[in-house]
C-alpha cells in the first residue's frame, strides 16, 4: 500500500524484473572500465580502490536481481542492452539461448533482437548497455514489468548510506555461525 502511495504521490517508475538493476551495473563497469583515470583524479583514490568498490556494488546489484530466479534455472544478461533474462532449469545446458529465451525480465525486449548473452555474475567484457526504446515497446507498456521509482530509490540510498556507516566507523560483520 504504501508503495503505492508513493507511486501516485510520484508517478514514475523503473524497469521492473532485475532489468533495472543489471542495466546499472554494466553502466557502472562500463564506464569505471574507461573513465577510471578521471575518476580517481578527481576522487584521490587509486584506480585498484575504485575497480574493487565498483566491482562490489555492480556484484551487490546483480544478487539482488539474481534473487529473482527461485526454480533453479539459469539467469542470463544481454550484452546489449543490459537486461536480465530468465532461462528455464530443465534449458539451462541449451547452448543456443535464443531458443529457450522469450522475454527479458521487464518484458521490453524479445530474444529474436539479435542479442548475444552471458551468464550473470560471470566475467564479462564491459560494454556501454544500449537505452533506446523500441517503438513497439511503448505501444504495449502494458505488458511492462515495472518498480516504484521512489521505492527503489530509497532502497538504494539505504544499502548505500548503511555500507558507508560499516565503513566509517571500521566494523567487521562476523558470521559466527
Amino acid at each position: 500500500m504504501h508503495v503505492l502511495q508513493l507511486t501516485i504521490k510520484e508517478p514514475w517508475v523503473l524497469l521492473g524484473g532485475g532489468c533495472t538493476e543489471t542495466h546499472l551495473a554494466a553502466y557502472v563497469r562500463h564506464k569505471v572500465h574507461h573513465e577510471a583515470e578521471a575518476i580517481v583524479r578527481d576522487d584521490g583514490c587509486t584506480q585498484a580502490k575504485l575497480h574493487v568498490a565498483a566491482e562490489a556494488f555492480c556484484s551487490a546489484l546483480e544478487s539482488v536481481a539474481g534473487s529473482l530466479e527461485h526454480d533453479g534455472g539459469e539467469i542470463l544478461i544481454d550484452t546489449k542492452y543490459g537486461h536480465l533474462w530468465s532461462c528455464q532449469a530443465d534449458s539451462a545446458s541449451v547452448g543456443n539461448w535464443s531458443d529457450t529465451l522469450s522475454r527479458c525480465g521487464c518484458g521490453l525486449y524479445n530474444s529474436q533482437e539479435e542479442l548475444s548473452w552471458s551468464v550473470l555474475r560471470s566475467t564479462y567484457h564491459p560494454f556501454a548497455p544500449q537505452t533506446c526504446l523500441p517503438q513497439a515497446a511503448l505501444g504495449s507498456a502494458s505488458n511492462l514489468t515495472v518498480d516504484c521509482f521512489t521505492a527503489k530509490l530509497s532502497g538504494l540510498q539505504v544499502a548505500v548510506e548503511t555500507a558507508n556507516l560499516i565503513l566509517d566507523l571500521s566494523y567487521v560483520i562476523e558470521d559466527k555461525n
